[in-house]
């Protein structure tokens, strides 16, 4: 959290409190992720960032980022983390190697549905899970949806598990996904 806003968070308080304070000065946050406005992260921070400002009376306003303006994944995670960013909106798979526990997600075929993981992440298991972000200096502040991961070549289709077998395949930056399709069979390259 940047100097400003703890500033900000601590006026806020004593408004609350009832204790005078100076008027508040506009605060700007940095939000990054590494999609497009066209995606999902993208309408996430939009979302977050309209609540926010609602919320805070235009006084906290949110400058998004898109498409790794401010890096990869595993850079934001970094700068958020050293408070040279303010939020993230990222993948799990860019923090597994700070949150070990989240490892948990990469097992295939965890859940059998979209909405049967949408419902364990809004459980309090996923709550306990989300909480573990706290100990890395960091605040956990919501699940995004969690989206499916297909299989798709432009060389040769992909339609039985013997199709995999040698196949070179991207992969995202996770232990756990490099494993799971070296079991398959397959080639997995992970790449950001």
């Amino acid at each position: 959290m940047s100097r400003s806003t703890r500033g900000v968070l601590a006026a806020l308080a004593g408004l609350a409190l009832g204790i005078p304070t100076i008027a508040l000065a506009q605060v700007e946050l940095k939000l990054g992720h590494v999609l497009t406005p066209d995606s999902h992260y993208h309408a996430a921070a939009v979302a977050f960032t309209e609540a926010l400002k609602s919320k805070t009376a235009g006084r906290v306003v949110v400058k998004i980022f898109p498409q790794g303006q401010l890096g990869g994944e595993v850079q934001e995670v970094q700068a958020l983390r050293m408070g040279t960013q303010d939020v993230l909106v990222t993948s799990q798979a860019a923090v597994v190697n700070t949150i070990k526990e989240w490892q948990i997600f990469d097992v295939p075929y965890l859940f059998d549905s979209v909405d049967q993981a949408n419902r364990a992440l809004r459980s309090e298991t996923g709550r306990k899970l989300l909480d573990l972000v706290d100990r890395q200096g960091m605040v956990g502040l919501s699940w995004l949806s969690v989206l499916e991961r297909d299989v798709v070549s432009a060389k040769k289709p992909v339609m039985k598990l013997a199709d995999l077998d040698g196949f070179k395949i991207r992969v995202i930056q996770s232990p756990g996904f490099v494993k799971a399709y070296k079991t398959l069979g397959a080639n997995p390259v992970p790449l950001p």
